[in-house]
């Protein structure tokens, strides 16, 4: 079959979660189908270190799209019933390029990643339309509103309910959906929609993400999970409870270093009373595989969204594959 598969971030490198689902899926595709992707950079030196997705796919199409322009198409949407979020990444030279690809291979499937990229394939025709959600980002953008004051907590709220008719109207294009949670897709079905849908959840590479055998640091340990410290402080539960209960599996030797997944999570981890010597954060997931590798004796991970919203973390368990869990699992924005 030939396939246009369209996601709002250029997949390649796979080393952040709104790359590593995308990339994945196109990879899986291309054994057998020849796919056509569609993709966005934010600057040149991403278009030339994306363009090694050829490698994966039949033919690319990636524009940059510069942040002087998202914000420009943001700002401007901010009067008007369009979310400012999916303003953030048109491109109509993008548009132009995938009508041109649709008149040359008259596409048998098209599948979009993040409702932000569907506004690509609206009208191109296919025998079948898949929109891969992934996060609900409604119900981001909502939970977002409740944890911060005026205006942000108007804006949030705006853009959330932007959102969710934008998202609800994009289901009558669509012949099925996926998600990529159970949570998110009982989020989903409060759309109140009759779109088929279903949970391909985020897979796990437990050959990368394999603890050493022998850590040459038995002292550290990798916390990993989508942190999203500007929702409800949830660090100031779920640090300390990992820690706490890792302290207690070595009895008694402290942790003296802590990596988290997310360099904000970082910021957000200062102030709470952690016994920990030394925090580090990053959005690489090489890094992360490092620590398992080499330096980390356990992992723990974080519930995301979740956690972040103050619904409570996940259950905290060591292992590579936790770890392939989360890395994988990161939000799109």
């Amino acid at each position: 079959m030939k396939v246009l598969f369209v996601c709002h971030r250029l997949p390649y490198p796979p080393n952040r979660g709104g790359k590593i689902r995308p990339f994945n899926m196109i990879r899986h595709l291309s054994r057998k189908h020849e796919v056509v992707v569609a993709s966005l950079a934010h600057t040149e030196a991403e278009l030339k270190e994306g363009l090694a997705l050829r490698d994966h796919c039949y033919e690319l199409l990636a524009e940059v799209v510069t942040n002087s322009s998202r914000w420009t198409r943001a700002g401007r949407a901010l009067a008007t019933n369009q979310p400012s979020s999916v303003a953030y990444f048109w491109s109509p030279r993008l548009r132009r390029r995938i009508e041109d690809a649709a008149a040359r291979y008259r596409f048998d499937a098209v599948m979009v990643h993040c409702a932000f990229a569907a506004q690509y394939v609206l009208g191109i025709p296919a025998n079948f339309r898949l929109l891969d959600f992934g996060d609900l980002d409604s119900g981001k953008w909502s939970d977002y509103r409740q944890f911060r004051g005026f205006p942000l907590c108007y804006g949030y709220g705006l853009e959330a309910r932007k959102l969710r008719r934008y998202e609800k109207q994009l289901t009558k294009s669509f012949d099925y959906s996926t998600l990529t949670t159970q949570g998110e897709l009982e989020e989903f079905k409060k759309l109140d929609v009759v779109i088929p849908s279903t949970v391909i959840p985020n897979g796990v590479d437990s050959s990368y993400f394999q603890p050493a055998p022998k850590p040459r640091n038995s002292r550290a340990i990798a916390f990993v999970g989508r942190i999203i410290v500007t929702v409800a402080r949830p660090h100031a539960r779920v640090f300390p409870r990992c820690i706490q209960g890792v302290n207690q599996s070595r009895r008694g030797q402290d942790a003296e270093r802590l990596l988290l997944e997310g360099v904000d999570a970082v910021q957000g981890a200062a102030g709470v009373d952690l016994a920990v010597e030394r925090i580090e954060g990053t959005h690489q997931v090489d890094a992360i595989a490092q620590a398992f590798h080499g330096d980390a004796v356990e992992g723990h991970v974080g519930a995301g969204l979740v956690a972040s919203a103050g619904l409570g973390p996940s259950v905290g368990f060591g292992g590579g594959a936790a770890v392939g869990v989360a890395a994988g699992a990161g939000a799109q924005a």
